[in-house]
């Protein structure tokens, strides 16, 4: 096997032929290769050979023949890999663990609102006729007016209740919501980086405090006090960062895509929240 992959191997970089066969047989070594392991599952090895796959291209291509085979090589990448790979795992374990104590997943990060009892009638600020529809134009708008604010987080069935509710064609109202999307796309993008940079500081600072907390050698400690120091000044900045970002479209976002003044959204808005109140 060793011999046929290396020939195999050297055979292309001559003609640039049989490379899926190589892909092939690399693959299968690479999907054994956890197996050492006793304590490594059929899921472990199938996870390292998505993880790896992206790389065999490279591999074969960068291969160069010094004095050791083909297998010897790939035997060594493997290695360096698992070794990751184990960082990695261990990584995501101690973040569910923290996210555990923490309570980060609890029910008052997903949401405050109070929950209706079993036979509670919901309060209905706008006025149904006997047909299903919305009997005045200016509640037709304030709706469409909160469909536009939720443009980031609404669905298809509720795009379709409100088609229902308002007469109006549910490819027109999903048109809207896209075009509004659409505009706030680089602001969706910010948001999520930066969320995504405030989640790496903040697990970099537990994980970090952890290591401090069972470090005994002074000059490591002072060396992981700098880096906490470093991590709680950018998730102070990507914190602030992101407080600046609206998360929501505003009105004038709302009013531009609906083609109205400005000032028939803030009043669209204002009865809403008077029937809120």
């Amino acid at each position: 096997m060793n011999k046929q992959l290396d020939s195999a191997v050297r055979s292309y970089h001559e003609t640039g032929e049989g490379f899926d066969a190589i892909v092939s047989d690399v693959a299968i070594a690479i999907y054994l290769y956890p197996k050492r392991n006793p304590r490594c599952t059929e899921e472990d090895c199938a996870e390292f050979l998505l993880s790896f796959y992206p790389r065999i291209p490279a591999l074969v291509s960068r291969y160069r023949d010094l004095g050791s085979d083909f297998k010897t090589y790939l035997q060594s990448c493997l290695r360096w890999h698992m070794r990751s790979y184990i960082c990695r795992r261990l990584h995501g374990v101690r973040k569910e663990r923290i996210l555990l104590q923490e309570g980060c997943l609890s029910c008052a990060e997903i949401g405050e609102g109070r929950i209706p009892e079993e036979n509670e009638e919901p309060e209905a600020p706008f006025l149904i006729s006997p047909n299903g529809r919305l009997k005045n134009k200016r509640n037709i708008k304030q709706l469409i007016f909160l469909v536009m604010k939720c443009a980031n987080t609404i669905g298809d069935p509720s795009i379709e209740h409100v088609a229902a509710l308002t007469g109006i064609h549910r490819d027109v109202i999903h048109h809207l919501v896209e075009a509004l999307r659409i505009s706030m796309s680089r602001r969706t993008e910010r948001i999520r980086l930066l969320e995504e940079r405030r989640s790496r500081n903040y697990f970099r600072i537990r994980l970090l405090r952890e290591e401090r907390k069972n470090c005994s050698v002074p000059l490591h400690m002072a060396r992981l006090d700098r880096k906490i120091s470093r991590e709680q000044k950018n998730y102070a900045t990507n914190s602030r960062l992101l407080a600046r970002v609206p998360k929501a479209p505003s009105h004038s976002d709302i009013a531009r895509i609906l083609g109205m003044p400005k000032g028939s959204v803030d009043s669209g808005f204002h009865y809403l929240k008077k029937y809120v109140r």
